[in-house]
């Protein structure tokens, strides 16, 4: 699969007229960094490593963070998630206001148990 993810991406890469602008997008950055489990799993083949036996960062960037950047691959494909971008993008200022007035509430209802509460630990 990271293969695969990695030849679209220099085939894009490959066809596209203005090679920087295209390397700046936050895409094709996305993209590169997708393809660091691909360069870690090359690395652990020249160099004969066991990847189960090891635990650690190397671990956490094949099966968590790899895993995470190919879906963010998969997901600008989808219209509805070019939507929720676009809602989230506009509705920025709102959703600042809900969450800090959701952060209060928080804060006083923490303090009023705090002072409600007869035993405390």
């Amino acid at each position: 699969v990271d293969l695969v993810f990695a030849l679209e991406f220099f085939a894009r890469l490959a066809s596209c007229p203005v090679k920087l602008g295209f390397l700046r997008h936050f895409y094709s950055i996305i993209d590169i960094a997708a393809m660091i489990p691909l360069l870690l799993r090359i690395t652990m083949l020249v160099f004969n490593l066991d990847l189960h036996a090891r635990k650690g960062a190397l671990h956490f960037v094949m099966f968590c963070v790899g895993p995470f950047l190919r879906l963010l691959k998969v997901l600008r494909r989808f219209q509805a998630y070019q939507l929720f971008i676009r809602v989230a993008r506009d509705t920025k200022d709102a959703l600042q206001v809900l969450l800090m007035l959701f952060m209060l509430y928080v804060v006083f209802m923490s303090a009023g148990l705090y002072l409600l509460e007869d035993d405390p630990q």
